[in-house]
């Protein structure tokens, strides 16, 4: 497989980003050490608490042969909807657990014969959602103080990887999955699967934490050299998801570009947890550069139904004034409902007309 980066102007890119970092934490030793601490404490609060525990249990269920299991509610409609045959307890974890946790699990899967390669393909975006937990309890309780967008965030945050894959199962080729006779693995007793879990998992979580608390130090140093402006502010937020929300909210926007911004970078996942999976993926010989590119579709889908959404359900908008002032005014919550069942019924629409499409 070709290196992702094997372009001139991108090696490039790199040494000069690696030239900048390093004169930072020679020049601003203070400002360094600060990062490294914000970025443990974000880790040591927020991602180690959330990630081990589903890490441990993922593992688990893998190891100890229960994961076909979790996939067997799912089967039916993985199977219609993208052609997938292997691999549908990841989806049950990923919408519980949210990224990182669907790109260990999917490729390991993969690497382990449990899943092909057209499913681990389409499923590692199907499955790239954020965690609920930190949806409606970080970003919508504490950054935005409205629980009507983080529910709206929640919903997009599930919808846009669907839509993803859609568009992405269409372009691979075939519906069925090949496997090999003789997989990888073998169950596991439950003591020895539990305790290869956790020793794995608390590997793959600290892996997580590294990257966490680097890419808080290369935010810093943007930060320092661009200049605390709006503008730098919003593009360095993709660098980080948490701190790229935090900095989003932070801005006085109108709501409704505020949830669009933070749906984007939520979808997305931002740079950091892009080099999470990324960690995963490059155990495999999966292609990475079509996982970066649909993660990027997922965010510019993600972030405009949230925009749409929040713009319908977060805002007063005046109907009347919209369809003409000869006919009465609807009440703006009747309307918003009527909107979002029409945008649905055309999403609707277009995806069985492809399907008939591709049968024909």
């Amino acid at each position: 497989m070709k290196r992702i980066l094997n372009d001139k102007f991108i090696d490039s890119l790199i040494w000069v980003m690696f030239i900048l970092c390093m004169g930072f934490l020679l020049i601003f030793p203070t400002q360094s050490a600060s990062a490294v601490k914000e970025g443990c404490e974000l880790f040591y609060n927020s991602i180690l608490p959330t990630l081990f525990p589903f890490f441990v249990v993922s593992s688990f269920a893998v190891n100890a042969g229960i994961s076909d299991t979790l996939g067997i509610p799912l089967k039916s409609f993985l199977r219609r909807a993208f052609g997938i045959t292997s691999g549908e307890y990841t989806y049950t974890v990923s919408v519980l657990s949210g990224y990182p946790t669907s790109a260990k699990i999917i490729s390991g899967g993969y690497n382990d014969g449990i899943i092909s390669r057209r499913d681990a393909t389409v499923l590692l975006i199907l499955c790239s959602n954020g965690s609920a937990a930190f949806i409606i309890s970080y970003v919508g309780a504490s950054l935005l103080g409205n629980m009507t967008a983080a529910y709206i965030l929640l919903f997009t945050n599930y919808i846009s990887p669907i839509i993803s894959a859609k568009i992405l199962s269409h372009s691979l080729p075939g519906t069925g999955a090949f496997l090999p006779e003789h997989s990888n693995t073998s169950k596991h007793s439950y003591i020895s699967a539990f305790i290869s879990a956790v020793m794995s998992s608390m590997m793959s979580v600290l892996n997580v934490g590294a990257f966490i608390i680097f890419f808080s130090v290369i935010r810093s140093c943007a930060m320092n050299i661009a200049g605390n402006s709006r503008l730098s502010s919003l593009i360095f937020s993709m660098i980080e998801l948490s701190a790229g929300c935090n900095a989003i909210t932070g801005e006085d926007l109108f709501l409704p570009v505020t949830v669009g911004l933070i749906g984007l970078l939520i979808g997305f996942g931002g740079i950091c947890v892009l080099f999470q999976s990324l960690a995963f993926i490059e155990a495999t010989d999966l292609d990475r550069s079509l996982f970066v590119k649909y993660k990027f579709i997922c965010g510019m889908i993600n972030g405009t139904l949230s925009f749409l959404l929040s713009l319908l359900f977060c805002t007063d908008i005046n109907v009347s004034a919209i369809i003409g002032e000869g006919i009465h005014t609807v009440k703006t919550n009747e309307a918003n409902i009527l909107l979002l069942g029409l945008l649905l019924f055309i999403i609707f629409l277009s995806v069985r007309k492809k399907d008939s499409e591709n049968k024909t």
